[in-house]
């Protein structure tokens, strides 16, 4: 339970950071642990909602108020319910306020001691930092396949990106041309890693491991850091075991469907 509350909370603080600064976007901190992240943008992949203890009713009341609240205004979001707040009541309440379990992610951690990393790609990746307009499009481009209306999101919050020094994303270069993507955010005790996304044609061809290898390099230059985290899809969840991650919990993922 500790090692998942470690995860769950980075990624709220990764989820809250950028939004927190914008001042278009709203950030909402419920009673009972719920937080709504509403971005103005129709995506279910930037507006969400996390958490909240389903044992109770004002829990109950603020999740139909947060449900309407997206409903009136005709846009999507999703709710992550973390490994340490995930319940059968939750996933009822959510169910009957017309919410479906859309997705799981496998929550997987690592001391950084006992982290492996082993390239197996013999093509040489460039990975740059973000620290300029154009590295920032790349890494908004590569997510805009995957997340609608991540080249608006990015660009709302460009200027945050680049002088945070707790963020760091990054975009894997091939023969110039932009492949993949990773980041990282920096709390006490734990790294996580996020945006881990190669293209189709580039995959299974180590170049993951490869932005790993980068990050992680960069995660040991934090002497405070003891854990590395991360969420794994059921596809990912077969690549992290061989770089020492285990698995310690899902993420619910619940949306309009």
């Amino acid at each position: 339970m500790y090692l998942d509350r470690l995860i769950d909370k980075n990624f709220l603080q990764r989820k809250l950071l950028l939004p927190a600064s914008h001042q278009s976007m709203q950030v909402v901190v419920y009673e009972l642990g719920i937080t709504n992240i509403y971005t103005t943008l129709n995506s279910d992949s930037f507006n969400c909602v996390i958490g909240g203890d389903f044992s109770q009713l004002q829990t109950q009341r603020s999740a139909d108020h947060i449900i309407n609240f997206y409903k009136n205004k005709n846009q999507d979001f999703t709710w992550y319910m973390p490994p340490s707040m995930w319940s059968k009541e939750g996933h009822e309440v959510l169910n009957k306020l017309g919410l479906k379990n859309v997705q799981c992610m496998n929550s997987m951690i690592v001391s950084l001691d006992d982290i492996k990393v082993n390239v197996q790609s013999t093509k040489y990746l460039e990975i740059k930092t973000i620290e300029n307009d154009q590295i920032l499009e790349d890494f908004s481009s590569i997510l805009e396949l995957f997340n609608s209306n991540a080249n608006q999101y990015y660009q709302m919050v460009k200027g945050y990106i680049i002088r945070n020094n707790n963020l760091k994303c990054y975009v894997g270069y091939l023969n110039k041309i932009p492949i993949c993507t990773g980041s990282i955010y920096i709390n006490k005790d734990i790294i996580c890693l996020y945006d881990l996304i190669t293209l189709l044609p580039f995959r299974r061809k180590g170049f993951a491991t490869q932005m790993i290898n980068f990050m992680i390099k960069n995660v040991k230059k934090n002497k405070q850091t003891k854990f590395v985290g991360l969420q794994a899809s059921n596809e990912g969840i077969y690549l992290y075991p061989k770089l020492g991650f285990q698995k310690c919990g899902r993420f619910y993922l619940y949306s309009f469907g």
